[in-house]
Formats: structure tokens, sequence, C-alpha cells
């Protein structure tokens, strides 16, 4: 007995002991780093929501598997849910006015997204009822929102997150709505520079050592940001914006660094005009395919400097497929279907150079991030 006492002691000590090195070390720590991953479009069509019905249950998790554990690397995962949604499958409904299954919801958190993006031209498809009925599912699933709000107070708080010691902020904004500009502005942040400097100013007020926000802008289907879109851009870089991430093209737009001076410091920006179609039914040239974009943070106490340490970019296509009767879908990286004998070399050759481009892009912008820093 006095022996069991004495190993439960020697346990319990050295349990003491390397909680305390553990803590020492922590506190010791000069350098934090983490990783935001941001995706394109969440488009729920018609087909899509059919594919995850099985025996009355609706089930999404599949669409997903294949890039599940590249997501998880996150500590911040955002998408654009592009659309409403909703508890009652007699509701369901795809394009033109989505109404998408809440399953989908269950399904992004299941693969580690913790943001959405719900200011795009598809938030107010079902009216006010459906923003509201979607904030409250999405905060069920303890995901945090952006771009979209129930009611004043709420839109004028600015959602700041920290992971690993690193906080960001995250902001939500879109060109425009499909159905009604609403007089409770809460419900959907429209683009207004004035605003939105505004708020980029509130956040690093606040602190945040990041401030990302989503820009739902552009052209559809045109692989080439616009003027608009580039001198919205460089505006929001000029007062601070750390980085921008864009989505409503469907395809992917290119990368760039905006350099400018805040305080006579300088200062950079990483925006991508356009990260493409996520998950989708379009099947047009280059709407099949989107990137998951990894973005290393870096943060060092002894100048309180957080910066971007690398870009990285997995490129992915949406892999439509028959199976037991009816349509199916899967998100695939592209790395590994041009490793795949079961894919046709037409298909191989044009997702080739989707990746070509996107590692020409991250090349480019690392050399300005590390040569600039």
């Amino acid at each position: 007995m006095i022996i069991n006492k004495r190993n439960i002691l020697l346990k319990l000590l050295i349990f003491i002991l390397i909680w305390n090195l553990n803590n020492l070390a922590f506190a010791n720590q000069t350098e934090y780093t983490a990783t935001l991953i941001a995706v394109g479009d969440v488009l729920m069509h018609k087909p899509l929501i059919k594919a995850g019905y099985n025996n009355g249950t609706y089930d999404y998790d599949n669409f997903f598997r294949s890039v599940k554990e590249t997501l998880k690397t996150g500590d911040w995962t955002i998408a654009n849910l592009e659309g409403p949604i909703t508890k009652d499958p007699n509701l369901f409904h795809g394009y033109p006015k989505f109404y998408m299954p809440y399953q989908i919801i269950k399904s992004l958190k299941n693969c580690g997204f913790n943001i959405l993006n719900f200011a795009n031209n598809h938030t107010l498809d079902q009216n006010e009822k459906g923003v509201l009925e979607t904030l409250s599912i999405v905060k069920d699933h303890n995901i945090f929102i952006v771009g979209s709000a129930k009611n004043e107070k709420n839109s004028k708080k600015i959602n700041i997150i920290k992971k690993n010691n690193i906080s960001i902020a995250f902001l939500g904004y879109t060109y425009s709505s499909n159905q009604y500009i609403p007089k409770d502005k809460y419900l959907l942040n429209i683009i207004d520079t004035n605003k939105i400097i505004s708020d980029i100013k509130r956040a690093k007020k606040l602190n945040a050592d990041i401030v990302t926000i989503n820009l739902h802008f552009g052209e559809e289907y045109k692989t080439i940001p616009n003027k608009f879109q580039k001198r919205l851009v460089k505006k929001l870089a000029e007062a601070g914006a750390d980085i921008i991430l864009g989505t409503h093209p469907h395809v992917i737009q290119p990368y760039a660094i905006i350099k400018s001076k805040i305080n006579n410091k300088d200062h950079l920006c990483f925006v991508a005009y356009s990260l493409g179609n996520f998950i989708s039914n379009q099947r047009d040239e280059n709407t099949d395919c989107g990137v998951i974009l990894s973005i290393t943070l870096k943060k060092s106490l002894k100048n309180n400097i957080t910066k971007i340490l690398q870009i990285k970019s997995i490129p992915t296509w949406v892999h439509k497929f028959k199976q037991k009767g009816k349509f199916d879908y899967s998100i695939l990286e592209i790395s590994e279907i041009l490793k795949s004998n079961n894919f046709p070399k037409n298909l191989k050759f044009y997702l080739s150079e989707i990746k070509q481009n996107l590692e020409i892009m991250d090349q480019k912008c690392n050399y300005i991030l590390n040569k600039d820093f």
C-alpha cells in the first residue's frame, strides 16, 4: 500500500514538473505561427442537393472527404457561403434563388471550417427570413459568420479570432444583391469604401494583428480582375488591410502584393482577387476549379510584428461522376489527379495548366514577401 502511494506521488511530481517546463517554454517563446486556409464559393445547385440524399436523410461529407485533412491544417478555415440555409427539406432550392440544406453546414464544420463569409449577391435569395435562419443555424454549429448580422448591434461587432497568440479580424462585403438592397443594412454588408476603411481602423484599434477582408466582387467568369477590383483593393491596402480574399467570378483570378506606407512604415497586403468555386455544379471551363489557399502567419513578440510567412496554393477540381444511378461529387486536389491513371489525358493537360499558373503566382508572392520583410 505504501509503495502504491509512493508511486502515485512520484507520478504526480513528474506531471507537475513536465507541466511547469511546458509553461516555461511557452512563456519564453518569442515567435508564433498559425495558418489561415481560405476557399471560394460554396454553391449548392439542385443536382448537388440531390446527391446528398439517401433514405430520407441528407449528408454531404463525401464532397469533402479527399480534401478534409488539408482543410484541417488551418487554424482559421473560411469559405464563401453563397446562399441561405434552411432545415425544411420542402424548401430546399438551387439556382437562381438558393435555399440550401442545413446539412451542408454540418459537413463544412466536420472538415474544419470555423468561419463563413455570408456577404454575397445570394444572401437575400429568401429575404430576411432566410438570412435570420442561416445566421441561427451557423451559430448553432459554432461557426463564425461575417458580412451579415441579425441586428444593428451585432453588425457593429468586429469578429476577431485568436489562434496561437495571433489575432485576425474578419470582415465581409459584397458588390450588391440579386434581390434587393435591404433597408436594414445590417442584413447585408454592401461594399462602401469609406465604411470598410472605417472598419479596418476599428479592427486595428482593437489590436487585431491581421485584418482579412472578404470581397464578393468582380465580373463572373472573367479570369482577370477589372478596374473596380484593382482600385478598391489598392485603397483598402493603403488603409491597412493585410489580406483580401475575393469571390464571385466563379473562376480563379490572379494574386497580387500591394505595397504601401502606413505611419511611415512599409506595409504589404496580399490579395487573391478570386478563389474560384470550391463546390458547385458549374462545368464550364475554369468554373469546375478552385483553390485551397494556405497562408502561414508569423508573429514576433520582440517587435510585435505579424507578417505573412508563406503563401501556398492547393488547386482543386470538382469531380462529377455517376454512382448508384445518380450523380455525385467530390472535391479533389489536382496534384492527386495528375498522379492517377483514372483520368483522361485532356483533363490532366487542362488541370496541369491551372496548377502551373498557381505555382508561378505562389513563387512571385513569396519572393516579394520574403524580400521586403
